[in-house]
């Protein structure tokens, strides 16, 4: 059997409650810092397979690495 590595894509909506006295106001503030206000709810409308390749042909990036500075070494 096989493995195979999965690039997917997905489309995601929420919604954020802002103060402020217009839309334009909120909207700017919205586009400044988007985490800081409260996500009231999150969902997944649709998602597609981008590439698929086997596991033996993948080329390591980054985020195949593991970090070599910075690491607690492991406790028994």
């Amino acid at each position: 059997m096989e493995t195979y590595r999965i690039t997917c894509r997905e489309e995601v909506y929420f919604i954020k409650e802002v103060k402020a006295n217009s839309k334009d106001e909120a909207m700017e503030k919205l586009r400044s810092n988007v985490n800081s206000f409260k996500t009231f709810n999150e969902w997944t409308e649709e998602w597609e397979i981008v590439d698929i390749e086997d596991k033996k042909s993948h080329q390591k990036c980054w985020a195949d690495s593991f970090p070599k500075h910075g690491v607690r070494p492991k406790t028994s």
